[in-house]
């Protein structure tokens, strides 16, 4: 007699997961105690890398606002025709008086600076000036003011009249504004915020003092070089971010000094090749995340954590596995969209639950003299060209747009909710050019066209079947015009191109 399989039973199946749980839990308490302290200071490292990034956008976007500002008020300027005016004087005065502007001024192209106190200086051996006249946005390192000896920084745009630049319009802010720009919110204000540029020259600092040991006149690289990088980076690190665009992290030490990590966040300030460093204590870092020394508290939840787990991971398989399953019933193996089982299902549905008041446009869409193609360069090619195809109609439309293959050469799509017919029109004109210009190299080269036929819901129909008899309509109007167009329903007796042309046309049943 064959020897009977063994099996396992119930039993012996709940005895192995169990002992799987009881192991896994062991290993879960022993690495838990040895990798809490490292996760406070992978979180307090995320925490940081993420802000400062936030903190550059920001800052970023503040000096944005006051070049549009800039822009606006060159463009008026500009748009006069003259550079230096009593209206344009009038006008840096109010701009001057109303905003937290130190100085504006108006350059000519020698260099010649109209400050809005009537101060003139030259300003031509400045490099944003000669930078700005050649028709850029200019933002200057820290530079001493002619007119009053203030340190600044600079904003500048040109000034155009018939797209030539006739001078520029500058603004200089107090370097210690730059400090308004920055939010200090991280860690609770406990570390200090650094802008240097790509020499390691301080452009401005602000934050808290207690732990603010570097101040104005340090240079950055030169005042951390003594310091010991933790792991394998360096503050070459950092010089290597100007030249990469890229932010990071470093831990620095003073050498025999207890307890004097710090985390040096750093992060691209695009508009000038600057950097923004974020400086703050390791221990004060960490101590945000004391919470997770909570054993108790925290090995309950990988407890529980486990058994959701369990579950979740039989519910994900079971749910994969059945999407997977529906994917595959409703899309079209060729061309990756619907095919023609969910289509008319998917639209009815739809048209159904859809407001009354909403506009949807119906597209039959038809590759015009395919069989040529088939004929021609071999099914084969003909198959490529339909799943071009497919791949092109998911671009052309939006997401929620319904598109479908309903035929060999034959798609349906239903635009959801257009705002307006020539705006449904305008985006198939659209795509009847795009389509035009696209070359098949397995075709030598050759483009394909199609002709579409539209009908609009809910005046041309509420169901699959209505739209699409009279959309087939209207595609008939374009194939016995010559193909390679569109034209939309109209009425039992008319037809509309995309351009508006209208033409009678008696209905007719055959079939195309």
């Amino acid at each position: 007699m064959p020897m009977k399989k063994k099996t396992e039973t119930p039993l012996q199946g709940y005895l192995s997961s169990i002992v799987a749980f009881i192991i896994a839990t062991t290993v879960g308490m022993m690495v838990f105690s040895i990798a809490s302290h490292h996760a406070a200071d992978q979180l307090a490292q995320k925490k940081l890398t993420s802000n400062i990034s936030r903190q550059s956008i920001h800052f970023e976007e503040i000096l944005n606002v006051n070049y549009q500002f800039l822009d606006g008020v060159a463009a008026q300027i500009g748009a006069d025709g003259e550079l230096i005016s009593e209206k344009n004087k009038n006008m840096l005065s109010a701009i001057q008086s109303t905003t937290s502007i130190d100085h504006v001024a108006l350059i000519e192209p020698d260099g010649t600076s109209h400050y809005e106190n009537g101060d003139i200086k030259n300003v031509s051996h400045r490099s944003y000036f000669q930078e700005g006249i050649t028709g850029k946005r200019t933002l200057s390192d820290p530079v001493q003011s002619s007119v009053d000896h203030e340190t600044r920084v600079i904003l500048s745009v040109p000034v155009l009249h018939d797209n030539a630049v006739m001078g520029l319009l500058s603004a200089s802010y107090n370097v210690t504004e730059l400090n308004h720009l920055i939010f200090d919110d991280l860690f609770g204000g406990e570390g200090f915020c650094i802008i240097i540029n790509e020499d390691g020259d301080i452009i401005t600092l602000d934050g808290n003092s207690t732990h603010q040991i570097i101040s104005y006149g340090d240079n950055f690289f030169d005042f951390y070089s003594q310091w010991t990088v933790c792991g394998k980076d360096s503050l070459q690190t950092i010089r290597d971010a100007f030249q990469a665009k890229t932010h990071g992290l470093l831990k620095l030490s003073q050498p025999g000094i207890q307890k004097s990590g710090r985390y040096v966040a750093y992060a691209p300030i695009l508009l000038n090749n600057w950097m923004i460093c974020y400086v703050i204590p390791v221990s004060v870092a960490n101590a945000n995340y004391s919470f997770i020394h909570n054993y108790e508290l925290i090995l309950n939840a990988y407890f529980i954590l486990l058994v959701i787990l369990l579950i979740g991971r039989i519910v994900s398989v079971h749910t994969r596995d059945y999407n997977e399953l529906v994917h595959t019933a409703q899309i079209d193996g060729l061309t990756a969209v619907y095919n023609k089982e969910h289509t008319q299902p998917a639209i009815d549905e739809f048209l159904r639950t859809s407001r009354p008041d909403a506009l949807h446009a119906f597209l039959i869409l038809d590759i015009d003299k395919f069989k040529s193609v088939n004929d021609t360069y071999g099914h084969a090619v003909g198959d490529k060209v339909l799943h071009r195809v497919g791949e092109f109609l998911k671009n052309q439309f939006r997401d929620d747009d319904i598109i479908g293959r309903v035929g060999g050469d034959e798609f349906v799509i239903l635009m959801k909710q257009v705002s307006s017919r020539d705006a449904a029109l305008s985006r198939v004109q659209s795509m009847l050019e795009h389509i035009r210009s696209v070359k098949h190299a397995e075709m030598n080269g050759q483009a394909i066209t199609f002709s579409v036929g539209v009908a609009f819901s809910p005046e041309q129909g509420t169901r699959f079947d209505e739209l699409y008899r009279n959309a087939d309509k209207a595609l008939y109007h374009v194939k016995e015009n010559g193909r390679n167009g569109c034209a939309f329903y109209n009425g039992a007796s008319s037809m509309g191109s995309i351009e508006g042309i209208e033409k009678d046309l008696k209905e007719k049943d055959t079939e195309k």
